[in-house]
């Protein structure tokens, strides 16, 4: 009988062994599994930040290219009555082709930014990853100083979840972020 508790007892502790080495297998496993899932994880967001940002840049030189092309070659610099037809049958015939984002509102954003921006400063913003909501904020402030220095700062001051709220919030955010420095 002593024999059989003592083997019973080596079972016992074999068995243990063999429960916590597949206890550690298991959480060596999981760390393993997660630690792929988390770098896994990264290079995805990685890239979906680099797509978005290339979006995001290529779209902003579209849009004031467009600007450009309005301000230059059709209203020939000049503003008129014969640029609010210009602009509303060409919105029609760009809604027509690519839907509704391409309405007489977003080709006159695109105007003002080709009046607001020189080639340089929009190449410049963009490459400083300044999109074209950031611009679209900044391109309506009416004083170039007080547009150089927002571009300046939101490049290298302001948070960058600050440009991913409503227009309305980001001017009154900026605009108490700064003060009246300018006044």
């Amino acid at each position: 009988m002593a024999k059989s508790s003592k083997i019973e007892r080596k079972g016992s502790t074999r068995g243990k062994l063999a429960t916590e080495y597949n206890h550690q297998h298991r959480l060596q496993n999981n760390n393993t599994d997660q630690l792929l899932f988390s770098d896994v994880s990264r290079l995805i967001e990685e890239a979906r930040q680099s797509v978005a940002q290339a979006v995001n840049t290529t779209l902003s030189l579209l849009y004031w290219k467009i600007g450009k092309r309005i301000k230059n070659e059709v209203l020939k610099n000049k503003r008129a009555e014969y640029g609010k037809k210009v602009l509303g049958a060409l919105a029609k015939q760009l809604i027509e082709k690519y839907g509704k984002g391409w309405d007489e509102k977003t080709l006159r954003h695109c105007l003002r930014s080709a009046e607001t921006f020189s080639e340089e400063l929009i190449v410049s913003a963009t490459r400083r990853q300044l999109g074209w909501t950031h611009l679209k904020t900044i391109m309506y402030l009416n004083d170039v100083l007080q547009r150089e220095f927002y571009i300046e700062m939101s490049i290298n001051t302001l948070p960058k979840k600050i440009f991913q709220c409503s227009s309305s919030f980001r001017v009154v955010f900026i605009k108490r972020f700064f003060g009246d420095i300018f006044k």
